[in-house]
């Protein structure tokens, strides 16, 4: 499995109940950067996780993320062991 770092954009909603013509023309979609593990890989999106239960098989904080909506995606690597902490 591959490590990745996503910069992708989000929409962006505001929920106040009125605002000025010029501040809703000030939105913009929100530009993001997600961490995580490839899980699948489809034409359309991409799905990714932050952690993963060292066991595997288990994964927690899940995104699902459209390739429209992805700028840039940089691998960072496999799922190897780098180092350990006597801390932890």
């Amino acid at each position: 499995m591959l490590w990745v770092l996503v910069h992708w954009v989000d929409i962006v909603s505001v929920e106040e109940p009125w605002q000025t013509a010029e501040e809703i023309e000030a939105l913009k979609p929100a530009e993001m950067l997600t961490v995580g593990l490839v899980v699948k890989e489809a034409t359309d999106y991409i799905v990714i996780v932050s952690t993963v239960e060292a066991a595997g098989g288990t994964y927690g904080n899940a995104n699902v993320i459209p390739r429209g909506c992805i700028k840039e995606l940089k691998e960072l690597g496999g799922n190897g062991v780098r180092g350990t902490s006597a801390d932890c």
